[in-house]
């Protein structure tokens, strides 16, 4: 307790017109703020990745490694804690989803049912819509 009278005392003696309540009132401020450093660090980290991310202003890929890396760098989260909020499982998913959508492009599936769509629906929007829909 008596370090939090000295501040409020300097705080008080540096400027005058600062009563002993808002100095407190301050002080209690700037804890509460160093009390949650992560929870600020991580929403302007988080907020700086998503514009990153929405305007492109480099590759998706590179803004979002570097917000984890910033995560990391600034000890929000721990190397740990990292590797256990990753689900290997939807990563190993949807690696495999991209090497089969990979193949059938390259078989030209996705062209061949492109010309069958247009040919059944004889170029019609809406049952195009319909068939996709289906």
């Amino acid at each position: 307790m008596k370090s939090v009278t000295r501040v409020v005392i300097i705080l008080t003696i540096r400027k005058p017109c600062l009563s002993l309540g808002e100095a407190y009132n301050r002080l209690m401020l700037f804890d509460s703020l160093i009390q949650h450093r992560d929870l600020i660090l991580s929403i302007g980290i988080f907020s700086l990745t998503f514009v990153g991310i929405v305007f492109e202003v480099f590759d998706k890929a590179v803004v979002a490694i570097s917000g984890a890396i910033l995560l990391l760098l600034l000890g929000v989260l721990s190397f740990e804690q990292a590797i256990e909020s990753i689900n290997f499982e939807i990563v190993a998913l949807l690696g495999a989803m991209m090497i089969i959508v990979e193949i059938a492009q390259e078989s030209g599936l996705f062209t061949m049912l492109n010309f069958k769509l247009a040919k059944y629906s004889k170029g019609n929007p809406f049952l195009i819509f319909c068939f996709l829909l289906w």
